[in-house]
């Protein structure tokens, strides 16, 4: 019932937004303009307010950091050779090894770490947000640029398409989740209190972040998208889920990492492939068809991944 109590809040929330959004009860424009609010305001708040006001060992983050980088490129490395044996395209390339490494540490990692592991331990809620945000932060430029990598390098030639290094870098030096992470340890650092009024503001509005996240991750969901691609998209969702937990926790094993640390890492490398992927496959030429049904199978395979590390782990 404990993994039940820590999975149930995530597929009620993922599930409401796909019905309501099939039903149409919300407008064609709603999703797409809540997407953008989570990305450049909610997430932010959330990033810096735990970051500013929460006093973590960046030591026992750095461990977890670590071991995500093991994984990652371990299911890097994996995803390549599958798509190689499997003979794909290089449309379909690029989306099936992009699926097989990036994970939605935010929208689902965060709130089964939340409910799973928070409330049994001195650490907190608070304490466990710090802990993944400030273990996820170097990943989120990471991720963004071998994912861009990994989806040009097989994209679909189209005319007077612009991009380059110097945008890349750019989007990179500019993205929200950065800056809020970077100003949150920065402000921790100096030990600068924040004013109660901006304390509570943000607070309150971090609040909404993952709800509404995990909302819109439902309403982005399309079983439609999977067929014809069920056979490379459920590889790459079973080396997302399957095969990168597992790689990691013979990573841990092989050094000496145990204890709640170890299980933070291996809930995050265990989750589903983020729903970015999707509209970053779509506007760099990559077969965003296969990216979507990637996202669906790995969404609902992940139920499982995360029920076992919660349980054996």
């Amino acid at each position: 019932m404990h993994i039940v109590h820590a999975l149930a809040p995530i597929v009620l929330l993922i599930s409401l937004g796909a019905v309501l959004r099939r039903a149409g009860f919300l407008g064609p424009t709603f999703f797409k303009d809540i997407n953008p609010l989570i990305y450049w305001v909610a997430l932010p708040c959330l990033l810096f307010h735990k970051t500013a006001t929460t006093d973590v060992e960046l030591g026992a983050s750095m461990k977890i950091t670590l071991l995500l980088l093991a994984g990652t490129a371990s299911s890097l490395g994996i995803g390549y050779a599958t798509a190689l044996l499997l003979r794909l395209p290089r449309p379909s390339l690029g989306a099936f090894v992009q699926g097989t490494f990036r994970g939605n540490y935010v929208y689902v990692g965060l709130p089964v770490i939340l409910y799973g592991l928070a409330g049994a331990s001195a650490l907190g809620t608070d304490g466990y947000e710090a802990l993944v945000f400030l273990a996820i932060a170097p990943l989120v430029p990471l991720n963004n640029l071998t994912a861009v990598v990994v989806l040009l390098a097989g994209r679909e030639k189209k005319p007077g398409r612009k991009g380059g290094a110097g945008r890349l870098a750019l989007d990179v030096a500019t993205n929200p989740l950065i800056l809020s992470l970077v100003a949150g340890v920065g402000w921790s650092f100096l030990g600068w209190p924040v004013p109660k009024a901006l304390d509570r503001a943000m607070a309150l509005m971090g609040q909404t972040a993952l709800p509404l996240a995990l909302f819109s991750t439902g309403a982005a969901l399309s079983l439609a998208d999977v067929r014809g691609q069920l056979v490379p998209a459920t590889v790459s969702s079973l080396i997302k889920v399957g095969v990168t937990p597992a790689v990691g926790f013979a990573f841990a094993c092989l050094v000496g990492y145990a204890g709640p640390g170890m299980k933070v890492a291996l809930l995050l490398l265990a989750c589903p492939t983020a729903v970015i992927s999707f509209v970053m496959a779509e506007q760099l030429g990559a077969d965003h068809r296969l990216a979507g049904s990637i996202v669906v199978l790995s969404t609902v395979l992940s139920m499982v991944s995360l029920a076992i590390v919660l349980a054996c782990v």
